[in-house]
């Protein structure tokens, strides 16, 4: 399992269509707003990038011209004739707080199309008319952001730790607050986000739970930590995760030596998400406090 993760890190990094190929990533992201009786309210997001062309081609084009790599040290930066995108669809959700069911409230987007330069400032509208819709549910109550932990995909970060289970197999997080870990947390990886594995690496991996146990553990030490939130909405708190896997060759974000509290006016300016490796994925999942 783990070499066929390495083998599409080599393939990226020497095919044909290497900007397609390592370019690529998928995200698969929830950003709360607040409550209504009870229940949490949120934006999902789930939206892939790729790369577009002057012939409006992905990789080398019709043209078959292979180009420079986006990330390799002499091309560091995009040319000017190359554009990375963002598209996906973006929905006003349900969370039930008893069950942990998702439901759909409203679609905002079902076809979102934006430059990864202006990221933020193209989804701020969709962001804005979701969090509009959910001030119009019944009982509403805004949620805030309090501390954000970014580790930034790297495994050594005093916010979140990882921790395999190899008796279970069970992929779990530890929160540290305080020097002491207050949640451990497994991992619940989405349909779609094994779907997406299962489509780039051509093994059967949709239902995690029959896959052999040693494939699951190596699956298991791919993934890295991306951020923790801490939200609250009256008298509920909600943690998000963020973890994910990729090629971090020519990364250069750094984890943060502190937790912060972001300076925003309200939950629905806070717009992440395109902060992933090459070739890869990233996803959230969420904890309830009791």
């Amino acid at each position: 399992m783990y070499k066929t993760i390495i083998f599409a890190f080599i393939f990226c990094a020497l095919g044909q269509n290497s900007m397609q190929a390592c370019s690529y990533a998928y995200q698969y992201s929830f950003f709360p707003l607040g409550t209504s009786q009870g229940d949490w309210l949120m934006i999902h997001l789930e939206m892939e990038r790729n790369v577009n062309t002057p012939d409006n081609a992905m990789g080398g084009g019709v043209t078959g011209r292979v180009r420079p790599m986006y990330g390799r040290e002499d091309n560091a930066a995009p040319s000017s004739d190359m554009q990375v995108r963002w598209r996906g669809s973006l929905r006003l959700v349900l969370l039930d707080s008893k069950t942990g069911a998702i439901s759909e409230i409203k679609t905002i987007s079902s076809r979102i199309d934006i430059d990864d330069k202006t990221y933020a400032e193209s989804l701020r509208p969709y962001f804005a008319e979701a969090a509009a819709a959910a001030r119009e549910l019944p009982d509403f109550v805004p949620a805030t952001l309090d501390n954000v932990g970014y580790c930034r995909h790297d495994n050594d970060c005093p916010y979140l730790q990882k921790e395999i289970d190899t008796v279970a197999v069970q992929l779990l997080w530890l929160i540290e607050s305080g020097k002491t870990y207050s949640h451990k947390t497994p991992a619940v990886f989405p349909n779609a986000v094994l779907q997406k594995f299962e489509n780039m690496t051509k093994l059967d991996f949709t239902e995690l739970e029959k896959v052999a146990a040693s494939s699951r553990i190596e699956y298991f030490k791919a993934w890295k930590p991306y951020s923790v939130r801490m939200y609250k909405a009256d008298k509920q708190e909600i943690i998000l995760y963020s973890i994910g896997w990729g090629q971090k060759r020519f990364y250069t974000s750094t984890k943060a030596l502190t937790w912060e509290v972001p300076n925003i006016g309200g939950v629905e300016d806070y717009i992440e998400g395109n902060d992933i490796l090459f070739h890869g994925q990233r996803f959230d999942f969420f904890y309830i406090v009791p």
